[in-house]
């Protein structure tokens, strides 16, 4: 049961994923274009849309990689251990995730600042993403410290770590927004590069975690994001 429910979490976590980075990519590229955020909110459902329809169209090709004898994703099964090197690669994502979550909260102060000294109205849109930095900051900062006190692989509780994944993904996203914006951008393309290297990290942790064989799909798709969020900006 236990592992049923982890396997539909992490189903929940894809959907999740893809359909808001799919919204807040069409949000973004609209407001590139001088859209005011409620003329674009609306629009960015297409963004939504397609985001759906990239998970389900991985999901069904996932699938029939399995059916054909191609195991895709490393699930944990009775009998399995973790992977050779896995305490190593929680190493590594701790390491990651700590200099991510350091940049996010110096980002999110530095924006907090600007913020509070502005006299006017003060836009809601930048309050978000202060905000989301600081949070996302305190969160992945203490789970990696849990990794790090923990002596070996067996200490380590990977069943919150789906979530942390999918922070990654959000933070690259919304940093990628403040850096369409000038919001201290050279800050926000490392921030960008960081989480998306530490979802990358935590995402290969997983996969040695739960055992052999597949692909980590979620390291590959954690870069890829990075790499759109920091492209796409720049080149519209």
């Amino acid at each position: 049961m236990s592992e049923a429910r982890s396997g539909v979490s992490r189903l929940a976590w894809w959907a999740v994923g893809c359909v808001l980075g799919g919204w807040l990519i069409v949000y973004n590229a609209l407001r590139l274009g001088g859209d005011y955020p409620s003329q674009a909110a609306t629009p960015a459902l297409v963004g939504a849309a397609a985001g759906a329809v990239v998970f389900v169209a991985g999901l069904l090709v996932v699938r029939r990689m399995a059916a054909s004898g191609t195991r895709v994703y490393a699930r944990p099964s009775p009998g399995d251990e973790p992977a050779p090197g896995a305490h190593a690669a929680w190493r590594a994502a701790a390491v990651v995730l700590l200099a991510a979550a350091a940049v996010a909260l110096v980002v999110g102060l530095l924006m907090a600042r600007d913020y509070l000294a502005i006299s006017g109205p003060r836009p809601r849109s930048t309050l978000l993403l202060m905000v989301w930095d600081i949070v996302f900051a305190v969160w992945v900062g203490e789970e990696a410290v849990r990794v790090v006190r923990a002596r070996g692989v067996g200490d380590v509780d990977a069943s919150g770590f789906d979530a942390v994944w999918f922070a990654g993904l959000l933070t690259c996203v919304l940093a990628g927004v403040a850096f369409s914006r000038d919001l201290f951008p050279v800050a926000q393309v490392v921030l960008v590069a960081l989480a998306g290297v530490a979802s990358a990290a935590v995402a290969v942790a997983l996969w040695r975690h739960r055992g052999h064989g597949g692909v980590p799909l979620g390291a590959l798709g954690a870069l890829a994001l990075a790499a759109l969020s920091i492209a796409l900006p720049a080149l519209l």
